[in-house]
């Protein structure tokens, strides 16, 4: 009903959701990241935080809003610009802006993030993703 423009994906994920399961701090209160990526109070009395990562939001989001991965994409990070008005960090590729890029391998159940490029510089790579070139 919102169109491509209206669709903005957001996480809220804590620091333990790229941890293996077990018990972690959280804002000095003990959590307890379990196998199914549910996290909670270590007495397991309430929800105490997500651990839905961004590439996985937006496979969500693709299945669910049968949404192509071009349009998945998109509320995942031109759409969020706009709304916060930063519509220059993410509008497109282009000589003279910033090169702010993800690359990425699409996967049904998750996007798997070969490497990150801030201001043109490589600030992450997987072991996949090692060794890019990015021409800068």
């Amino acid at each position: 009903m919102k169109g491509d423009g209206g669709c903005v994906l957001i996480t809220d994920a804590i620091h333990a959701a790229t941890l293996p399961p077990g018990r972690y701090s959280l804002v000095g209160q003990e959590v307890e990241l379990l196998p199914t990526g549910q996290v909670v109070t270590a007495d397991r009395r309430a929800m105490a935080g997500s651990t839905l990562s961004m590439p996985r939001a937006v496979s969500v989001f693709m299945e669910f809003a049968q949404a192509s991965l071009e349009q998945a994409v998109r509320a995942a990070t031109r759409n969020p610009g706009i709304l916060l008005n930063r519509d220059e960090v993410c509008v497109e590729l282009t000589e003279g802006q910033i090169a702010n890029v993800i690359l990425f391998n699409p996967r049904k159940e998750n996007i798997e993030v070969l490497a990150v490029i801030l201001q043109g510089k490589v600030v992450y790579a997987s072991p996949a993703g090692a060794g890019l070139d990015t021409g800068y």
